[in-house]
């Protein structure tokens, strides 16, 4: 038996991506990461024959048994040679059949999270107090690290760190709380995070830090009344804190903050 790429199935494929290729270019100014992906993928199909594809055709391709990872991949291409992708502007095809919406990627739910966190805590911010840095503020781990040329190049050390929330004190401008957002079950700790966080307290000097997590806390995580605690640091104090969005959606550190600054600056 002779294995070959060019099969039924991959040709269905390579025809919707050529479909996909002239539809970004007649309607998009294409940039080059979109080039380099259509020429990887085109690459990818270089053994595989080109194929006007009918409705027959689908029901020459296999999906099932060791096929079965084709359906998904055969239906989002029906859809596309159906030209039954996008949903026309006002008055335009007027005719046409009722539109099929294809999702050609996975959604990223570590960074949908992570907007969903921003937005809780946006909402819930004191605003004459307190600013929420821009999502993707960089904080640049050497000083004249903004700029390139003062850098030495090939350190071992990463140029720079992104907080997924820093929290500012809106009139004096100084770091007043670090977070990161877990997409992940809360419980056992993890070595990578806690160096990821710590470096953003190093880094910041943020007197308050944590993690945000989807789930709820564990019975071993329930520290009693204070959600924070200490952190063993001679360089000052910071206090830890975990916010688990599965219970009461509340910002506990948003009511102690205030009065904690008016603590340290007496």
């Amino acid at each position: 038996m002779d294995f070959t790429a060019d099969t039924w199935e991959n040709r269905i494929l390579k025809a919707a991506l050529l479909r996909c290729e002239k539809m970004l270019i007649r309607r998009f100014a294409l940039q080059s990461g979109i080039m380099k992906r259509l020429a990887y993928c085109k690459h990818l199909f270089r053994s595989v024959g080109d194929t006007t594809v009918g409705e027959r055709d689908f029901k020459r391709a296999n999906a099932t048994g060791l096929y079965l990872y084709y359906k998904p991949l055969l239906q989002q291409a029906k859809g596309i040679l159906r030209r039954n992708y996008h949903a026309g502007a006002a008055g335009e095809e007027r005719d046409a059949a009722p539109c099929v919406y294809l999702i050609p990627y996975m959604i990223n739910m570590e960074t949908v999270f992570e907007f969903y966190v921003r937005t809780l805590v946006r909402e819930s911010l004191d605003p004459e107090r307190f600013v929420l840095e821009k999502y993707g503020e960089r904080i640049f781990t050497r000083k004249g690290g903004e700029d390139p040329e003062r850098v030495r190049q090939g350190a071992h050390l990463s140029p720079f760190v992104i907080p997924d929330l820093l929290i500012r004190d809106r009139h004096t401008g100084k770091p007043a709380l670090v977070m990161d957002a877990k997409y992940k079950p809360p419980g056992r700790p993890d070595r990578e995070d806690t160096h990821q966080l710590l470096s953003y307290v190093l880094l910041t000097g943020a007197p308050f830090c944590g993690f945000a997590f989807p789930g709820r806390r564990t019975p071993d995580g329930d520290r009693g009344g204070d959600p924070f605690s200490e952190l063993n640091s001679p360089l000052g104090p910071f206090r830890y804190c975990e916010w688990f969005l599965g219970e009461e959606p509340d910002l506990p550190w948003f009511g102690r903050l205030p009065e904690r600054e008016e603590k340290r600056e007496s």
